[in-house]
């Protein structure tokens, strides 16, 4: 307690004032003045003190405030003055003073608690609910905050590499410089890892005053800095990984047990992160060799389309004639668009080679060709065929069914004999191809589809529209950029050369080693007429070497119906039209069938002399009416 009078002299003390005062009694400073009082406190502070005295009219209650002590210590005091005034002058007032500063701590305590508590919560909340793509992210922004809440000047993460057998730096950051170079590896001090690996905390005060300064590891931090430091060790399911590690570079620092603590629990939150993160890399890793596998094996299949082209590309297409070459002019041209193409020319003739070539020549061809040929299946089935069907649909329709058109998302899709096609199925075919959407079967979702169309025929679709069993639309949409495939008889150049392929591919499957075909054999060859075109000149050379025995292939029996050149001569042979090619295949398939006595399967039938299956020649049979006589 505290009196003083109005000439600012000190008049009445207590003892515990005296000592603040670093006085022995009361006595040593009654009657000191108060501007030698004052002088120790904080000048700005004793100010605002002395200011709220007077606003208060001199009535001042409960007011803190700081000040240095004798001995240079500060104290928290909390101060209330009361004084007497006559005509607006101060006479006398009285002052009480109570030490604060333990409550001033705990106050302080208390708030750094619920600092590190808010702290926690937003660290745990970040890294633990953090995505992985921001996780390395989290992790330096959480050990910044950590750095400063601590009042550190420099946080990393050191990481022990068994497989290497070294330490790295996975993450720093410097209060000091922010920019400061992280080196790649750290040394693995054998002291220091072994206590970190017995889960050990590593603290240093003061780097310049250790119990045993002979260590290499002292000299190593003293030459980057570091006054004072602290290791934890990070340890992840059981297994120690590496260490978080915390450093004072301007002053030394006595590391508290709280410290240590807090630290701790901060490291264990890093350590699920960390754990995360050093899974998904080497699953990326993992996942990394695997592209890099993968891209060797797609560069190898590269290659291997590249080498399948070589003879299942344009080379698979045998001819130098020039229809076949104008062909092949008209396939390059067209293969790198979305154009429709309609490949137009007579049984035989190898539709579906130029259809193969087309998209094996585009940048579809990464995918598989798509087939369909719409003369083979029923007319209530292609519609399920091409565009799939739903559940129950039909009778039958026990699961879902994806069509032709699903099946060719991306890639390119063969619609062979499509004048086949129902007129009742053509409109919802003209959709597909304009609009790309369809819906399966018994569905109501649409369907959008990304198709490239190449169709093919042997009709001649322009009568069919007259006779309006093809819609015009349809006929001219896919009839854009047409190819016409000229018929064997018209590439007599290319007769030995193709002849000569098919000997060479079924010399390899039956084992045979033909050297030539005989002179008589081609000249045979090239004046025949081939109503069944290529195919039938493969099924010709396969019965010829079956039926050879020698190095030298001879025909296995007469080509039937057009062997002399008289039957060239005729008007019916020569003619091109469709009408008089049907006749001309008709005459020939009665011709072979009477010749082998009308049976149709096996060696000796007329499918295996046509180059055939019997399936096929049934069909034509029924298309041109063609019936065994009773």
């Amino acid at each position: 307690q505290v009196r003083r009078s109005h000439a600012a002299v000190l008049t009445e003390c207590n003892e515990v004032f005296a000592r603040e005062l670093n006085a022995e009694t009361t006595a040593d400073v009654i009657g000191m003045r108060l501007g030698n009082l004052e002088a120790s406190k904080n000048e700005a502070a004793h100010y605002d003190y002395v200011k709220a005295f007077v606003d208060s009219d001199y009535r001042l209650s409960n007011y803190d405030l700081i000040y240095r002590a004798a001995n240079g210590d500060e104290r928290a005091v909390r101060s209330s003055l009361t004084g007497i005034v006559h005509d607006g002058l101060l006479l006398r007032f009285w002052g009480a003073e109570s030490n604060i500063q333990d409550i001033r701590q705990a106050k302080a305590a208390l708030r750094n608690r619920e600092q590190y508590q808010e702290l926690l919560a937003e660290v745990s909340t970040r890294l633990l609910t953090t995505r992985f793509d921001d996780a390395e992210q989290a992790v330096k922004d959480c050990l910044r905050k950590i750095c400063t809440f601590i009042g550190a000047d420099r946080t990393a993460i050191i990481w022990y590499d068994k497989s290497q057998h070294s330490a790295r730096l996975l993450y720093a950051w410097s209060t000091i410089d922010s920019n400061f170079d992280i080196p790649s590896s750290v040394p693995e001090f054998p002291w220091i890892k072994g206590r970190l690996k017995s889960n050990v905390v590593i603290r240093v005060d003061d780097v310049n005053n250790v119990a045993d300064d002979s260590r290499s590891e002292w000299a190593w931090f003293r030459r980057r800095g570091v006054k004072s430091f602290v290791l934890i060790p990070l340890v992840i399911d059981g297994e120690f990984v590496g260490a978080s590690t915390f450093s004072h570079l301007q002053n030394t620092r006595a590391w508290s047990d709280q410290d240590i603590v807090d630290l701790r629990v901060f490291t264990e939150l890093l350590a699920s992160v960390l754990v995360r993160i050093r899974s998904r890399k080497a699953l990326d890793d993992a996942l990394a060799g695997l592209q890099r596998a993968t891209d060797r094996l797609e560069a190898e299949n590269v290659y291997l389309r590249q080498e399948i082209k070589r003879t299942h590309g344009f080379d698979e297409i045998i001819g130098q004639s020039d229809g076949i070459l104008r062909c092949l002019h008209k396939v390059e041209q067209v293969a790198d668009t979305l154009t429709p193409v309609l490949v137009l020319g007579e049984t035989g003739t190898g539709k579906e080679l130029i259809a193969r070539a087309i998209h094996e020549h585009s940048d579809r061809s990464a995918h598989p060709l798509v087939k369909v040929n719409c003369a083979a299946l029923p007319g209530d089935l292609i519609e399920s065929e091409l565009f799939g069907y739903e559940k129950g649909a039909f009778t039958g329709a026990h699961r879902h069914k994806r069509g032709r058109f699903d099946l060719a998302d991306g890639s390119t899709l063969f619609l062979d004999e499509i004048g086949d096609i129902p007129i009742e199925l053509q409109a919802k075919l003209l959709r597909v191809l304009q609009e790309g959407e369809f819906e399966r079967l018994g569905g109501t979702e649409t369907i959008k589809v990304d198709v490239r169309i190449v169709a093919a025929t042997n009709r001649d679709l322009e009568q069919s529209v007259a006779a309006g069993e093809f819609r015009s639309d349809l006929y001219y949409r896919i009839n854009t950029f047409p190819i016409e495939l000229p018929p064997l008889r018209e590439r007599e150049d290319d007769v030995q050369l193709l002849a000569e392929h098919f000997a060479t591919v079924h010399a390899k499957s039956l084992g045979r080693e033909i050297r030539a075909i005989s002179a008589n054999m081609v000249e045979q060859l090239r004046k025949y007429h081939w109503p069944g075109n290529v195919r039938e000149l493969d099924g010709v050379i396969q019965r010829a070497m079956i039926s050879s025995s020698g190095e030298i292939l001879e025909l296995a029996d007469p080509l039937v119906g057009y062997g002399t050149d008289d039957a060239f001569d005729q008007p019916r042979i020569l003619s091109s039209t469709i009408a008089e090619l049907k006749i001309v295949e008709r005459d020939h398939i009665v011709s072979v069938l009477e010749g082998c006595g009308w049976k149709i399967s096996g060696a000796s039938g007329a499918a295996s002399k046509l180059g055939i299956p019997p399936s096929t020649l049934r069909s034509k049979m029924k298309k041109l009416q063609i019936e065994r006589p009773l």
